[in-house]
Protein backbone atom coordinates (compact mmCIF):
# COMPACT_ATOMS: atom_id res chain seq x y z
CA UNK A 1 0.00 0.00 0.00
CA UNK A 2 1.35 3.39 -1.15
CA UNK A 3 2.85 5.90 2.62
CA UNK A 4 0.45 8.15 1.69
CA UNK A 5 -2.58 5.60 2.25
CA UNK A 6 -4.00 4.55 6.05
CA UNK A 7 -5.13 1.33 6.88
CA UNK A 8 -9.05 1.97 8.66
CA UNK A 9 -12.45 0.43 9.47
CA UNK A 10 -15.18 1.39 7.69
CA UNK A 11 -16.85 2.67 10.78
CA UNK A 12 -13.91 5.24 11.30
CA UNK A 13 -14.86 6.77 8.09
CA UNK A 14 -18.43 6.22 7.10
CA UNK A 15 -21.80 6.60 8.54
CA UNK A 16 -23.97 3.89 7.95
CA UNK A 17 -26.97 4.06 8.92
CA UNK A 18 -30.58 1.92 7.78
CA UNK A 19 -33.65 4.32 6.47
CA UNK A 20 -37.37 4.25 7.49
CA UNK A 21 -39.80 1.96 7.18
CA UNK A 22 -42.50 2.84 4.30
CA UNK A 23 -45.47 1.06 3.82
CA UNK A 24 -46.15 -0.51 -0.12
CA UNK A 25 -49.50 0.92 0.19
CA UNK A 26 -47.51 4.37 0.21
CA UNK A 27 -45.13 3.85 -2.91
CA UNK A 28 -46.25 4.97 -6.71
CA UNK A 29 -45.06 2.93 -9.43
CA UNK A 30 -45.24 6.40 -11.15
CA UNK A 31 -43.56 9.66 -10.51
CA UNK A 32 -46.00 12.39 -10.22
CA UNK A 33 -46.61 15.47 -9.26
CA UNK A 34 -47.98 14.29 -5.69
CA UNK A 35 -45.36 11.01 -5.48
CA UNK A 36 -41.93 12.80 -6.41
CA UNK A 37 -39.19 11.81 -4.11
CA UNK A 38 -37.32 8.48 -5.60
CA UNK A 39 -37.64 5.97 -2.64
CA UNK A 40 -35.17 3.29 -2.15
CA UNK A 41 -35.07 -0.69 -0.73
CA UNK A 42 -33.02 -3.28 -0.67
CA UNK A 43 -33.04 -3.67 -4.51
CA UNK A 44 -32.69 -0.19 -5.15
CA UNK A 45 -35.26 1.93 -6.29
CA UNK A 46 -39.00 0.86 -5.27
CA UNK A 47 -40.89 3.99 -6.50
CA UNK A 48 -41.79 7.20 -5.39
CA UNK A 49 -43.47 8.72 -2.40
CA UNK A 50 -44.63 12.17 -0.71
CA UNK A 51 -42.40 12.71 1.46
CA UNK A 52 -38.14 12.54 1.68
CA UNK A 53 -35.72 11.51 4.62
CA UNK A 54 -32.53 12.62 2.88
CA UNK A 55 -31.22 15.17 1.02
CA UNK A 56 -27.78 15.28 -0.50
CA UNK A 57 -25.71 12.86 -2.34
CA UNK A 58 -25.03 9.26 -0.84
CA UNK A 59 -24.07 5.95 -1.56
CA UNK A 60 -26.49 3.19 -0.35
CA UNK A 61 -25.90 -0.20 0.72
CA UNK A 62 -28.93 -2.96 -0.24
CA UNK A 63 -29.19 -4.89 3.00
CA UNK A 64 -32.22 -7.15 2.04
CA UNK A 65 -32.98 -9.51 -0.29
CA UNK A 66 -31.31 -11.42 -3.57
CA UNK A 67 -29.60 -8.50 -4.13
CA UNK A 68 -28.48 -7.56 -0.94
CA UNK A 69 -24.77 -5.71 -0.38
CA UNK A 70 -25.88 -3.91 -3.78
CA UNK A 71 -24.45 -0.23 -3.98
CA UNK A 72 -26.60 2.56 -5.81
CA UNK A 73 -26.84 6.24 -5.52
CA UNK A 74 -28.98 8.89 -4.56
CA UNK A 75 -28.85 12.35 -4.75
CA UNK A 76 -31.02 15.37 -4.43
CA UNK A 77 -33.84 14.47 -1.89
CA UNK A 78 -35.16 10.86 -1.45
CA UNK A 79 -36.42 8.46 0.51
CA UNK A 80 -34.50 5.24 2.00
CA UNK A 81 -36.40 2.43 3.66
CA UNK A 82 -35.39 0.08 6.43
CA UNK A 83 -33.47 -2.21 3.87
CA UNK A 84 -31.35 0.35 2.63
CA UNK A 85 -28.03 1.39 4.42
CA UNK A 86 -27.61 5.35 3.67
CA UNK A 87 -23.50 5.94 3.20
CA UNK A 88 -22.67 9.17 5.00
CA UNK A 89 -19.78 10.24 4.57
CA UNK A 90 -17.21 12.57 6.33
CA UNK A 91 -14.76 15.45 4.67
CA UNK A 92 -12.33 13.03 4.01
CA UNK A 93 -13.87 11.02 1.65
CA UNK A 94 -15.45 11.06 -1.24
CA UNK A 95 -19.13 10.01 -2.04
CA UNK A 96 -18.41 8.28 -5.42
CA UNK A 97 -15.16 6.76 -4.13
CA UNK A 98 -16.86 5.26 -1.32
CA UNK A 99 -19.74 3.69 -3.92
CA UNK A 100 -17.00 1.82 -5.69
CA UNK A 101 -15.06 1.16 -3.14
CA UNK A 102 -17.92 -0.75 -1.52
CA UNK A 103 -18.75 -2.22 -4.17
CA UNK A 104 -15.13 -3.39 -5.24
CA UNK A 105 -15.59 -5.37 -1.42
CA UNK A 106 -18.35 -7.34 -2.88
CA UNK A 107 -20.45 -6.89 0.50
CA UNK A 108 -22.51 -9.77 0.20
CA UNK A 109 -20.26 -12.18 1.41
CA UNK A 110 -20.93 -10.27 5.25
CA UNK A 111 -24.80 -11.27 4.59
CA UNK A 112 -26.34 -13.78 6.75
CA UNK A 113 -26.76 -17.08 4.87
CA UNK A 114 -30.57 -17.52 5.59
CA UNK A 115 -33.99 -17.62 3.01
CA UNK A 116 -33.71 -13.89 2.75
CA UNK A 117 -30.15 -12.93 2.96
CA UNK A 118 -29.42 -9.70 5.18
CA UNK A 119 -26.61 -7.81 6.06
CA UNK A 120 -25.94 -6.16 9.57
CA UNK A 121 -24.36 -3.01 9.69
CA UNK A 122 -22.41 -3.74 12.80
CA UNK A 123 -20.58 -6.57 10.65
CA UNK A 124 -19.54 -3.99 8.13
CA UNK A 125 -18.19 -1.16 9.89
CA UNK A 126 -15.40 -3.39 11.42
CA UNK A 127 -14.18 -4.07 7.82
CA UNK A 128 -10.39 -2.80 7.45
CA UNK A 129 -10.07 -1.40 4.19
CA UNK A 130 -7.47 1.30 2.68
CA UNK A 131 -7.68 4.75 2.60
CA UNK A 132 -6.49 7.22 0.10
CA UNK A 133 -6.22 11.00 0.48
CA UNK A 134 -9.02 12.94 -0.60
CA UNK A 135 -7.50 13.65 -3.88
CA UNK A 136 -6.16 10.55 -4.91
CA UNK A 137 -9.70 9.36 -4.53
CA UNK A 138 -10.99 11.80 -6.70
CA UNK A 139 -8.33 11.10 -9.39
CA UNK A 140 -9.42 7.04 -8.86
CA UNK A 141 -12.82 7.72 -9.54
CA UNK A 142 -12.20 9.92 -12.37
CA UNK A 143 -9.84 6.77 -13.84
CA UNK A 144 -12.71 4.84 -13.24
CA UNK A 145 -15.18 6.54 -14.65
CA UNK A 146 -12.99 7.00 -17.71
CA UNK A 147 -12.54 3.24 -18.27
CA UNK A 148 -16.01 2.24 -17.45
CA UNK A 149 -17.39 2.36 -20.71
CA UNK A 150 -14.52 0.46 -22.11
CA UNK A 151 -15.42 -2.05 -19.52
CA UNK A 152 -19.12 -1.90 -20.42
CA UNK A 153 -18.08 -2.50 -24.17
CA UNK A 154 -15.91 -5.49 -22.96
CA UNK A 155 -18.58 -6.77 -20.70
CA UNK A 156 -21.41 -6.71 -24.11
CA UNK A 157 -18.48 -8.10 -26.31
CA UNK A 158 -17.84 -11.11 -23.59
CA UNK A 159 -21.39 -11.97 -23.41
CA UNK A 160 -21.96 -11.88 -27.00
CA UNK A 161 -18.88 -14.22 -27.56
CA UNK A 162 -20.26 -16.35 -25.11
CA UNK A 163 -23.47 -16.62 -26.56
CA UNK A 164 -21.77 -17.34 -29.88
CA UNK A 165 -19.26 -19.90 -28.12
CA UNK A 166 -22.56 -22.03 -26.63
CA UNK A 167 -24.12 -21.78 -30.20
CA UNK A 168 -21.63 -22.27 -32.59
CA UNK A 169 -21.55 -26.05 -32.10
CA UNK A 170 -24.95 -25.83 -32.91
CA UNK A 171 -25.18 -23.65 -35.72
CA UNK A 172 -22.20 -25.51 -37.35
CA UNK A 173 -24.23 -28.65 -37.04
CA UNK A 174 -27.18 -27.01 -38.62
CA UNK A 175 -25.37 -25.71 -41.39
CA UNK A 176 -23.57 -29.28 -42.02
CA UNK A 177 -27.24 -30.54 -42.13
CA UNK A 178 -28.60 -27.37 -44.11
CA UNK A 179 -25.75 -28.12 -47.01
CA UNK A 180 -26.61 -31.61 -46.88
CA UNK A 181 -30.30 -31.55 -48.34
CA UNK A 182 -29.19 -28.55 -50.53
CA UNK A 183 -27.06 -30.83 -52.58
CA UNK A 184 -23.97 -29.07 -51.83
CA UNK A 185 -22.27 -31.80 -48.92
CA UNK A 186 -20.98 -34.07 -51.48
CA UNK A 187 -20.40 -33.78 -55.06
CA UNK A 188 -22.99 -34.83 -57.72
CA UNK A 189 -22.11 -38.03 -60.37
CA UNK A 190 -23.82 -38.53 -63.53
CA UNK A 191 -23.52 -42.05 -63.24
CA UNK A 192 -25.81 -42.68 -59.97
CA UNK A 193 -28.85 -41.66 -61.92
CA UNK A 194 -31.42 -39.30 -61.04
CA UNK A 195 -34.03 -39.35 -58.17
CA UNK A 196 -36.65 -38.89 -60.85
CA UNK A 197 -36.08 -42.25 -62.09
CA UNK A 198 -35.44 -43.41 -58.16
CA UNK A 199 -39.32 -41.97 -57.49
CA UNK A 200 -40.82 -44.28 -60.39
CA UNK A 201 -39.27 -47.25 -58.61
CA UNK A 202 -40.92 -46.00 -55.60
CA UNK A 203 -44.02 -45.89 -57.05
CA UNK A 204 -43.92 -49.41 -58.59
CA UNK A 205 -43.05 -50.53 -55.11
CA UNK A 206 -45.98 -49.02 -53.39
CA UNK A 207 -47.92 -50.85 -55.97
CA UNK A 208 -46.92 -54.07 -55.56
CA UNK A 209 -47.53 -53.17 -51.32
CA UNK A 210 -50.54 -52.34 -51.80
CA UNK A 211 -51.59 -55.64 -54.08
CA UNK A 212 -50.02 -57.41 -50.68
CA UNK A 213 -52.27 -55.65 -48.62
CA UNK A 214 -49.59 -54.30 -46.38
CA UNK A 215 -50.41 -50.85 -47.08
CA UNK A 216 -53.44 -49.25 -47.69
CA UNK A 217 -54.34 -47.17 -51.32
CA UNK A 218 -54.00 -43.29 -50.20
CA UNK A 219 -55.78 -40.56 -51.80
CA UNK A 220 -53.78 -38.54 -54.64
CA UNK A 221 -51.60 -36.09 -52.71
CA UNK A 222 -51.10 -32.77 -54.27
CA UNK A 223 -48.91 -31.70 -56.59
CA UNK A 224 -45.71 -29.63 -55.10
CA UNK A 225 -46.46 -25.97 -55.86
CA UNK A 226 -42.97 -23.35 -56.30
CA UNK A 227 -44.66 -21.59 -53.56
CA UNK A 228 -43.73 -24.03 -51.28
CA UNK A 229 -40.27 -25.16 -52.12
CA UNK A 230 -37.91 -23.10 -50.02
CA UNK A 231 -34.59 -23.70 -52.00
CA UNK A 232 -33.09 -24.69 -55.14
CA UNK A 233 -31.59 -28.41 -55.52
CA UNK A 234 -29.97 -29.97 -57.93
CA UNK A 235 -31.39 -31.14 -61.20
CA UNK A 236 -30.67 -34.48 -60.75
CA UNK A 237 -32.91 -34.25 -57.21
CA UNK A 238 -36.38 -34.22 -56.80
CA UNK A 239 -38.92 -32.57 -54.21
CA UNK A 240 -41.38 -35.08 -53.21
CA UNK A 241 -43.76 -35.65 -50.09
CA UNK A 242 -42.75 -37.73 -47.26
CA UNK A 243 -45.87 -40.10 -48.00
CA UNK A 244 -44.20 -40.98 -51.36
CA UNK A 245 -40.85 -41.96 -50.17
CA UNK A 246 -41.69 -43.51 -46.78
CA UNK A 247 -45.14 -45.28 -45.18
CA UNK A 248 -45.74 -44.11 -41.46
CA UNK A 249 -48.60 -44.40 -38.79
CA UNK A 250 -48.63 -43.30 -35.02
CA UNK A 251 -48.92 -45.41 -32.67
CA UNK A 252 -52.81 -46.51 -31.39
CA UNK A 253 -54.10 -44.79 -28.17
CA UNK A 254 -54.42 -47.21 -25.55
CA UNK A 255 -55.89 -47.22 -21.73
CA UNK A 256 -54.31 -47.93 -18.39
CA UNK A 257 -57.04 -50.37 -17.97
CA UNK A 258 -55.28 -52.22 -21.30
CA UNK A 259 -51.60 -52.31 -19.06
CA UNK A 260 -50.43 -55.75 -17.83
CA UNK A 261 -47.33 -56.99 -16.06
CA UNK A 262 -45.49 -57.90 -18.36
CA UNK A 263 -46.26 -58.99 -22.32
CA UNK A 264 -45.74 -57.25 -25.36
CA UNK A 265 -43.93 -53.75 -24.61
CA UNK A 266 -45.74 -50.45 -25.13
CA UNK A 267 -42.92 -47.87 -25.83
CA UNK A 268 -43.10 -44.36 -23.58
CA UNK A 269 -41.01 -41.31 -24.11
CA UNK A 270 -38.30 -42.63 -21.72
CA UNK A 271 -37.68 -45.11 -23.88
CA UNK A 272 -36.57 -42.27 -26.57
CA UNK A 273 -33.74 -40.82 -24.86
CA UNK A 274 -30.97 -42.12 -27.50
CA UNK A 275 -30.54 -42.68 -31.18
CA UNK A 276 -31.56 -46.39 -30.95
CA UNK A 277 -35.12 -46.94 -29.09
CA UNK A 278 -35.36 -48.86 -25.64
CA UNK A 279 -37.79 -50.70 -23.48
CA UNK A 280 -36.97 -47.98 -20.30
CA UNK A 281 -40.32 -46.83 -18.79
CA UNK A 282 -42.66 -48.89 -21.12
CA UNK A 283 -45.85 -50.87 -20.49
CA UNK A 284 -46.97 -54.05 -21.62
CA UNK A 285 -49.98 -55.38 -23.18
CA UNK A 286 -51.74 -58.77 -23.57
CA UNK A 287 -50.30 -61.00 -26.53
CA UNK A 288 -53.44 -62.23 -27.58
CA UNK A 289 -55.24 -58.78 -27.48
CA UNK A 290 -52.10 -57.36 -29.56
CA UNK A 291 -52.50 -59.74 -31.98
CA UNK A 292 -56.14 -59.42 -32.34
CA UNK A 293 -56.03 -55.52 -31.84
CA UNK A 294 -52.67 -54.05 -32.93
CA UNK A 295 -50.34 -56.39 -35.10
CA UNK A 296 -50.04 -54.17 -37.74
CA UNK A 297 -48.06 -51.53 -35.18
CA UNK A 298 -45.84 -53.68 -34.35
CA UNK A 299 -42.11 -52.45 -35.08
CA UNK A 300 -39.75 -53.98 -37.37
CA UNK A 301 -35.92 -53.77 -37.58
CA UNK A 302 -34.90 -50.26 -39.02
CA UNK A 303 -37.75 -48.61 -38.39
CA UNK A 304 -37.34 -44.93 -37.52
CA UNK A 305 -39.52 -43.88 -34.35
CA UNK A 306 -40.06 -40.21 -33.92
CA UNK A 307 -42.01 -37.83 -30.88
CA UNK A 308 -44.56 -35.70 -31.89
CA UNK A 309 -45.77 -34.42 -28.54
CA UNK A 310 -43.94 -33.14 -26.01
CA UNK A 311 -40.51 -34.14 -26.77
CA UNK A 312 -40.45 -33.50 -30.38
CA UNK A 313 -36.54 -33.77 -30.90
CA UNK A 314 -36.69 -37.40 -29.85
CA UNK A 315 -35.75 -39.83 -33.13
CA UNK A 316 -34.64 -43.45 -32.54
CA UNK A 317 -34.11 -46.42 -34.63
CA UNK A 318 -35.94 -49.65 -34.09
CA UNK A 319 -33.21 -52.38 -32.83
CA UNK A 320 -33.63 -55.91 -31.81
CA UNK A 321 -34.02 -54.67 -28.30
CA UNK A 322 -37.46 -53.40 -29.46
CA UNK A 323 -38.18 -55.24 -32.35
CA UNK A 324 -42.28 -56.66 -32.00
CA UNK A 325 -42.83 -53.40 -29.46
CA UNK A 326 -45.62 -51.42 -30.16
CA UNK A 327 -45.56 -47.31 -30.51
CA UNK A 328 -47.90 -45.21 -28.00
CA UNK A 329 -49.53 -42.58 -29.50
CA UNK A 330 -47.03 -39.42 -30.12
CA UNK A 331 -45.23 -41.62 -32.04
CA UNK A 332 -44.79 -42.69 -35.38
CA UNK A 333 -42.71 -44.74 -37.29
CA UNK A 334 -41.34 -44.47 -40.40
CA UNK A 335 -40.64 -47.78 -42.76
CA UNK A 336 -38.43 -46.48 -45.69
CA UNK A 337 -39.52 -47.66 -49.49
CA UNK A 338 -37.12 -49.24 -51.71
CA UNK A 339 -34.04 -47.05 -52.55
CA UNK A 340 -34.36 -44.34 -49.54
CA UNK A 341 -31.86 -44.49 -46.97
CA UNK A 342 -33.18 -44.51 -43.45
CA UNK A 343 -30.01 -42.72 -41.97
CA UNK A 344 -30.75 -39.83 -44.93
CA UNK A 345 -34.32 -39.65 -43.45
CA UNK A 346 -32.83 -39.34 -39.91
CA UNK A 347 -30.62 -36.77 -40.59
CA UNK A 348 -33.29 -34.71 -42.66
CA UNK A 349 -35.66 -34.20 -39.67
CA UNK A 350 -33.22 -32.89 -37.69
CA UNK A 351 -32.98 -30.23 -40.36
CA UNK A 352 -34.06 -26.74 -40.59
CA UNK A 353 -36.30 -27.58 -43.99
CA UNK A 354 -38.08 -30.32 -41.49
CA UNK A 355 -38.04 -27.90 -38.53
CA UNK A 356 -39.75 -25.39 -39.76
CA UNK A 357 -42.25 -27.10 -41.64
CA UNK A 358 -43.16 -28.62 -37.95
CA UNK A 359 -43.32 -25.25 -36.44
CA UNK A 360 -45.84 -24.39 -39.09
CA UNK A 361 -48.20 -26.90 -38.72
CA UNK A 362 -48.19 -27.78 -35.64
CA UNK A 363 -50.83 -27.45 -32.72
CA UNK A 364 -52.21 -27.51 -29.31
CA UNK A 365 -52.34 -25.60 -26.31
CA UNK A 366 -49.93 -26.10 -23.73
CA UNK A 367 -47.76 -28.96 -25.56
CA UNK A 368 -47.85 -28.36 -29.48
CA UNK A 369 -47.79 -32.08 -31.28
CA UNK A 370 -48.25 -32.96 -35.35
CA UNK A 371 -49.47 -35.96 -36.48
CA UNK A 372 -49.95 -37.96 -39.78
CA UNK A 373 -52.18 -35.08 -41.30
CA UNK A 374 -49.69 -32.80 -41.25
CA UNK A 375 -46.77 -35.13 -42.05
CA UNK A 376 -48.52 -36.02 -45.47
CA UNK A 377 -48.78 -32.19 -46.58
CA UNK A 378 -44.31 -32.13 -45.84
CA UNK A 379 -41.96 -31.85 -48.89
CA UNK A 380 -38.11 -33.70 -48.70
CA UNK A 381 -35.72 -33.08 -51.54
CA UNK A 382 -34.99 -36.65 -52.30
CA UNK A 383 -31.48 -37.23 -54.29
CA UNK A 384 -30.61 -40.48 -56.08
CA UNK A 385 -30.07 -43.83 -53.63
CA UNK A 386 -26.03 -43.58 -54.24
CA UNK A 387 -25.60 -39.81 -53.08
CA UNK A 388 -27.92 -40.41 -50.36
CA UNK A 389 -25.14 -42.45 -48.91
CA UNK A 390 -22.50 -40.70 -49.35
CA UNK A 391 -24.68 -38.06 -48.15
CA UNK A 392 -25.12 -40.09 -44.56
CA UNK A 393 -21.24 -40.91 -44.63
CA UNK A 394 -20.02 -36.96 -44.94
CA UNK A 395 -22.55 -36.22 -42.32
CA UNK A 396 -21.00 -38.95 -40.09
CA UNK A 397 -17.62 -38.25 -40.90
CA UNK A 398 -18.08 -34.25 -39.75
CA UNK A 399 -20.23 -34.70 -36.90
CA UNK A 400 -17.71 -35.56 -33.87
CA UNK A 401 -16.04 -32.42 -35.04
CA UNK A 402 -19.30 -30.85 -33.81
CA UNK A 403 -19.30 -32.41 -30.38
CA UNK A 404 -15.36 -31.91 -29.84
CA UNK A 405 -16.37 -27.98 -30.13
CA UNK A 406 -18.98 -28.48 -27.18
CA UNK A 407 -16.20 -30.41 -25.21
Amino acid sequence: MPVSWEWVRIGEILNLQAGKNMSASDINENQSEEYKYPCYGGNGLRGYVKIFNRDGKYALIGRQGALCGNINYAKEKFYATEHAVVVDHFDKTDVMWCGYFLRALNLNQYATATAQPGLAVGNIVKVLIPLPPLEEQKRIVAKIEELMPYVEKYGDAHSKLEVFNKKFPEDVQKSILQYAIQGKLVEQRDEEGTAEALYQQIQEEKVKLIKEGKIKKEKPLPAITEDEIPFDIPDSWKWVRIPEMSYFQEGPGILAIDFRDSGVPLIRISGMQNDDLSLEGCNYLDPDMVEKRWSHYKLDPGDIVISTSASMDKICEVTDKTVGSIPYTGQIRFKMYVNVNKDYFRFFIKSSCYIKQINEQKSGGTIKHYGPTHLKKMIIPLPPLEEQKRIVAKIEELMPFCKQLVE
